[in-house]
């Protein structure tokens, strides 16, 4: 597994934080959806991050995130593509 990430010093009330993992996962055991059931899966994660944040007040900042996902398998049928959006308010006392 290997990552690395970023974080950008606030502008304007503003942080930008970023960054990568990867990471390899291989199977034990042949997988009964390959052809024959004889073929052992192995699979190749990509995600991809940021979150760009902005400080409304003290107490409260606002957020937005994004990850992309790229799942890459040697088995077609689990190779894969997620996105996904967040926005988030966040409260301190």
């Amino acid at each position: 597994r290997v990552a690395a990430g970023f974080s950008l010093p606030p502008f304007y009330k503003t942080t930008l934080d970023g960054g990568v993992d990867y990471y390899v996962q291989i199977y034990d055991n042949a997988n009964s959806y390959s052809p024959g059931g004889a073929v052992f899966r192995h699979d190749k994660t990509y995600n991809y991050y940021a979150t760009l944040s902005r400080k409304l007040t003290d107490n409260f900042s606002l957020a937005f995130q994004y990850v992309h996902t790229y799942g890459d398998s040697n088995l077609a049928v689990f190779n894969y593509r997620r996105n996904i959006y967040g926005l988030s308010l966040t409260g301190q006392f």
